[in-house]
């Protein structure tokens, strides 16, 4: 007799567990995702910035013609650990006819070619290529996620399979080519505006803390006349 009441007991705390959990989800369709209170910066956080500086001496480094600022750039990337999560964004609008020179990707192995070949023969330069070279770390795993891609003139790009955790800090940065001006904007799984970054260069930072951890959309505009190889880093 006390097993069957202890069996059936459990049917109303069952039923108000599930009407918990099923005000939580609906708590969450209302509410905005982001938390009132900032979180800390994380390691990956930190990372994230020192990838933006890398891709802005490499961007540097193209536009003067000159081997130092990828050297540095290979420096940074010679030691931080990242990923690759291959995003495949959604695309609208555009044109891709305009031809340009490409900054190279952000690896250490290329911004040590191309320092390579702006050292025209310095032997300075070339020794301080080798000397990166021979410290970088093999197998470096984890960090922050790193994709390659571009947007074309006028085109809006989307990606929305971005998941962020509840309570930690995130952090998008978008860095272009310095060609163009690109506008980025982060909304959460409710079509809330959480961030933006519209002003009028092609280096967009994105931070703030989720209040629970839950997918988010990144949009970035281009609104120059040429195509814009960007780097988008991610925690």
């Amino acid at each position: 007799m006390t097993t069957s009441h202890r069996r059936f007991a459990t049917v109303p705390f069952l039923a108000l567990a599930f009407l918990a959990l099923a005000g939580t989800a609906a708590a969450q369709e209302e509410q905005t995702n982001v938390s009132s209170e900032s979180a800390a910066p994380s390691a990956e956080a930190l990372a994230i910035q020192d990838f933006a500086l890398a891709r802005q001496l490499a961007v540097y480094g193209q536009r003067t013609g000159t081997a130092e600022p990828f050297l540095a750039a290979a420096r940074i990337l010679a030691v931080t650990p990242y990923h690759e999560p291959g995003h495949e964004p959604r695309r609208e609008g555009g044109s891709g006819d305009a031809d340009k020179p490409a900054v190279p990707v952000m690896t250490a192995n290329a911004m040590l070619a191309a320092a390579r070949e702006l050292a025209d023969g310095d032997e300075a330069l070339l020794a301080v290529a080798a000397e990166i070279e021979g410290s970088m770390t093999k197998g470096l795993q984890g960090g922050p996620g790193i994709d390659h891609d571009r947007v074309e003139a006028g085109q809006t790009v989307y990606y929305s399979d971005l998941t962020f955790i509840g309570g930690e800090l995130a952090i998008i940065d978008v860095q272009g080519d310095g060609d163009t001006d690109l506008d980025c904007w982060v909304y959460d799984e409710n079509g809330n505006l959480i961030e933006e970054d519209t002003d009028y260069t092609d280096h967009c930072i994105l931070r703030w803390t989720p209040s629970w951890t839950g997918p988010f959309e990144l949009v970035i505009k281009n609104y120059g006349d040429v195509w814009n190889a960007y780097v988008l880093t991610t925690n």
